[in-house]
C-alpha cells in the first residue's frame, strides 16, 4: 500500500484519457450521429419522391399526349364591329341552335382583350344542357365564370339560367 494520498500521475492520465473519450463519444452522438441519421432518412425520402415524381410526370405526359386539345382561337372582330355586338350575335346563333330563349344580355365590363357578359336564358333542362355542353368546347376563347339556374315560377318545366361569360377578343388589325 502506498502511503501517499491522492491520485498518482498515472491515475490522472487515465482519468483525463477517459474524460476525453467520453467527451468525444458524447460529441459524436450529439453533433455527428443525429445529423447523419437525419441525412440518411432525408436521402431515402428524396429517392422515393424522385421516383414518384418520375412516375407522375410520365403519366401526365402520356395523358397530355393522348388527350391534348389546343386552345380555341381568340374572337377576331370585324372592322367596325364592337365586342358587344359580336358576342350578341354569337349568343343569338347559340340560342337558336338549342331552342333557348334569350331574356337579356348585359355587358358587365369591357377592357381589351376581354369582355365580361351576363346572359339570361330560358329553356328546357335538355336545351340548356345542350347549350352548356357546347360552351365546354367553344368556337373561340371564352370562360364560363358563373352559372345560376332557377326554375321559372310560372312554368316549372322551364329553367332560367344566368351565365357570366368572359370572352377574349382581338380588334381587327391587331
Amino acid at each position: 500500500m502506498s502511503s501517499t494520498t491522492g491520485f498518482t500521475p498515472r491515475d490522472i492520465r487515465l482519468m483525463i484519457g477517459f474524460g476525453l473519450f467520453v467527451e468525444v463519444l458524447v460529441g459524436y452522438m450529439l453533433f455527428i450521429d443525429g445529423p447523419l441519421g437525419q441525412m440518411h432518412k432525408l436521402r431515402s425520402q428524396l429517392t422515393k419522391s424522385q421516383a414518384a415524381y418520375t412516375t407522375l410526370k410520365e403519366a401526365v405526359q402520356t395523358q397530355v399526349g393522348t388527350d391534348a386539345r389546343k386552345l380555341p382561337p381568340v374572337l377576331t372582330l370585324k372592322p367596325g364591329e364592337s365586342c358587344s355586338l359580336a358576342i350578341q350575335s354569337f349568343l343569338e346563333r347559340l340560342t337558336a341552335r338549342h331552342a333557348v330563349t334569350p331574356l337579356g344580355t348585359t355587358i358587365l365590363a369591357q377592357e381589351a382583350p376581354n369582355c365580361r357578359v351576363e346572359a339570361e336564358l330560358q329553356g328546357s333542362y335538355e336545351a340548356l344542357g345542350g347549350l352548356i355542353s357546347e360552351l365546354e368546347h367553344p368556337e373561340f376563347l371564352m370562360g364560363l365564370e358563373a352559372m345560376d339556374l332557377k326554375t321559372d315560377p310560372e312554368d316549372p318545366d322551364r329553367i332560367v339560367a344566368r351565365l357570366t361569360l368572359n370572352v377574349f377578343y382581338r380588334e381587327p388589325g391587331k
